[in-house]
């Protein structure tokens, strides 16, 4: 739970601002109006194919290899401060499992922004990106406490 937490603490800000604009009228307003700003703004409002593949592509190949990252950083800090784990050893890691996990996000992130870049309702967008937040990083916990048990084995 606490790893959630921290971890919620931690992306919160950078996913609000990738998607959403908490500038402009503050961040409570900023969840009620729920505008795509960074992706709206580079790209346009229009959901022309054009656009949305655009939105598609930056959303899974900058935003998404960066998000990740971030989450095998933080799993191998939290790991070396409760395990004999190093934290050197997280480049490995990173290097041996960005890529995989980033073309078997795609198979699940995809549908979900294109949904959400096309039929979604600005009010429901940040509800969409919750909920399949929420799938994906148990998804993601899962695979990652599942390697822990064959490592250990």
């Amino acid at each position: 739970m606490t790893r959630a937490l921290i971890w919620a603490l931690i992306c919160t800000p950078i996913i609000l601002r990738w998607y959403f604009d908490a500038t402009e009228h503050g961040l409570i307003c900023n969840l009620l109006s729920q505008r795509l700003v960074f992706l709206d703004v580079t790209f346009g409002r229009e959901e022309t194919i054009s656009a949305v593949l655009m939105k598609l592509s930056a959303d899974q190949l900058v935003f998404s290899p960066f998000l990740l990252a971030m989450f095998l950083i933080y799993i191998g800090a939290f790991r070396a401060a409760t395990s004999s784990y190093r934290f050197s050893e997280t480049a490995q890691v990173i290097k041996k499992e960005l890529l995989p996990m980033q073309i078997s996000g795609m198979f699940f992130w995809v549908p979900v922004s294109l949904s959400l870049f096309t039929v979604v309702p600005d009010h429901l967008k940040i509800f969409v990106i919750n909920i399949a937040g929420l799938f994906y990083n148990t998804m993601l916990a899962l695979k990652i406490s599942s390697q822990d048990t064959k490592k250990k084995d």
